[in-house]
Parts: structure tokens; C-alpha cells; sequence
């Protein structure tokens, strides 16, 4: 039990730092590269819609791939509404998720 009362039955930890694949790695823009490149990996596959049909999209999201705030955490938050709302306009949906990124992109 730790000191709120609270008692865990089970813990998953990450082991970045001890992985020998990882050792504790993180995202970085190689030498030679540019925003143009993180652009790219940004891209839904498949891109093109077959018979007028939308099709079903795999979509990139994350830290690594946000151009602006590359390697951080709201860069992440920021590229998963970016997504969200790419899915928004293949689908024809409504603007939640627009005001929501209007909202967060307010200069205070």
C-alpha cells in the first residue's frame, strides 16, 4: 500500500533505458533532412480513393512527425487532431474537433 492507501495489483514500467534494441532512444531528424521529410511521413495511406469511394485510411500521429513541435508531447496531442480532423473531412462529418484545434491554437 503505498502512502494514499492505494494498493496496486499489477505495475507495467517501461525499460526504455535497459532495452538493447532502444537504450533509451528517442525520435530525432536525421542530417540531410527537412520539414518537407516529416510532411511526408505525416501522409494517410492509401491516398487515393478507388471508384469514388473513401477508403480506409491508415493515419500517422506523434511526437516524431509534428513539424512545428517536433519531439514533444503537445506535438503529439497536435498531430492526433490533425488526424482527427482529416477523418472528419473524409467522412463528411461535423466540426467538434475543429473548434476543439481553434481552441488550443489561441495566442493568450
Amino acid at each position: 500500500m503505498n502512502s494514499q492507501g492505494f494498493s496496486f495489483t499489477k505495475l507495467l514500467k517501461s525499460q526504455w533505458g535497459t532495452n538493447p534494441l532502444f537504450k533509451g532512444s528517442y525520435s530525432y531528424v536525421a542530417a540531410g533532412s527537412c520539414g518537407d521529410d516529416l510532411d511526408s511521413m505525416a501522409k494517410s495511406l492509401p491516398g487515393i480513393s478507388k471508384d469514388g469511394v473513401p477508403p480506409l485510411r491508415i493515419l500517422f500521429a506523434g511526437e516524431m512527425i509534428h513539424r512545428t513541435h517536433y519531439s514533444t508531447t503537445h506535438g503529439a496531442y497536435f498531430s492526433g487532431i490533425r488526424e482527427a480532423n482529416r477523418l472528419l473531412q473524409l467522412y463528411q462529418c461535423g466540426g467538434l474537433l475543429d473548434l476543439l484545434n481553434h481552441l488550443y491554437n489561441f495566442k493568450y
